[in-house]
């Protein structure tokens, strides 16, 4: 029987392995901007709907977004000790649904 490998010094990380060397890869640039403006889209409908209708699925909806976002950013900076690329993006994506918001509301599309 073999014996089995002694654990790295570090502890493996999935948000530094896996997630952010999508994030920094630069041709998946477009992607993220596309899919942080759907996140925008869909975040500011729901922030909208929850306020003008106090709909609760639409503020179910927000915290879901809340949730999701923050869990992720929580979690990068309790492995990385600092906001990465990940927090960049989850601030990206809240900053893009507030925009939004703004815009609809501004403009009477909303």
């Amino acid at each position: 029987m073999s014996e089995p490998e002694p654990p790295p010094d570090e502890p493996s990380s999935f948000i530094e392995e896996k997630i952010v060397p999508l994030i920094v890869e630069p041709t998946l640039g477009p992607v993220w901007v596309v899919l942080v403006a759907h996140f925008g889209v869909f975040g500011a409908w729901s922030l909208l709907i929850a306020l003008e209708q106090g709909r609760i699925t639409a503020y179910l909806g927000v915290f879901g977004l809340f949730w999701l976002t923050g869990t992720a950013a929580v979690a990068e900076v309790r492995q990385r000790g600092r906001p990465g690329a990940l927090s960049v993006l989850v601030l990206a994506v809240w900053a893009t649904t507030l925009g939004f918001a703004f815009a609809a509301r501004h403009f009477g599309v909303f």
